[in-house]
């Protein structure tokens, strides 16, 4: 049976009134137009019963494919996740621009998620510095490490008790950058890692594999 929308009828409706307006040769014009609707209208039927579908669009995938920064028999569990949560720190409601990762075990091995160069490195705080006096390290971040992967990707670890790299540096995946620690502003050992994209911060538990102890 063939499937005529609304506009098909309609359109049909129309060109019979004005056939029977029209005389003889409008009648004729009438049958004609009337086949060529029906031919048409059987081509371009919709899909049986002429509903639009909703299509889910999946998220933006990941450029790659991504390891999880601690080995799987050093990792204990997630304790901070993206997003807003109540800062440890300041007892407030702040924005929580990475996922926090607990070691099993104390200065856990940190790991490179991919290939990638060092653009950005704090050593520990307290490290001597060749010139005279001590490191630093980040203000909130304390000892932490940056790289830059492919397609604008960049991922930071954070609050290190040591890191084996320099600025410059190239890593492959899965190569050790460092320990987890308790430098900077931080409460307990664990490792925060960001995930940005073109400088946009990420969830990254998007990019992440999933882990259990």
């Amino acid at each position: 049976m063939k499937n005529y929308g609304t506009g098909y009828i309609r359109a049909l409706w129309t060109v019979t009134i004005l056939s029977l307006f029209a005389g003889g040769s409008g009648i004729g014009f009438g049958f004609y137009a009337w086949g060529e609707l029906s031919r048409t209208g059987s081509e371009e039927a919709p899909a049986a019963g002429g509903a639009e579908v909703d299509v889910e669009i999946p998220p933006p995938q990941p450029p790659g494919e991504y390891l999880f920064p601690i080995r799987k028999h050093d990792y204990k569990m997630l304790s901070d996740k993206f997003g807003y949560r109540i800062s440890p720190i300041l007892h407030i409601e702040k924005d929580h621009e990475g996922l926090d990762i607990v070691p099993a075990v104390e200065n856990a091995q940190v790991v490179a998620i991919a290939d990638g160069v060092v653009v950005h490195h704090y050593l520990r705080p307290g490290t001597p510095h060749p010139d005279g006096g001590f490191y630093r390290g980040h203000d909130v971040y304390g000892c932490m490490v940056q790289i830059r992967h492919d397609d604008g990707v960049e991922s930071l670890y954070a609050h290190l008790s040591d890191s084996f790299v320099h600025e410059g540096q190239f890593i492959p995946a899965g190569k050790p950058i460092g320990r987890t620690g308790n430098t900077g502003k931080s409460v307990n050992e664990h490792l925060h890692i960001e995930i940005r994209v073109n400088g946009e911060k990420q969830n990254p538990l998007h990019y992440l594999p999933r882990v259990t102890p």
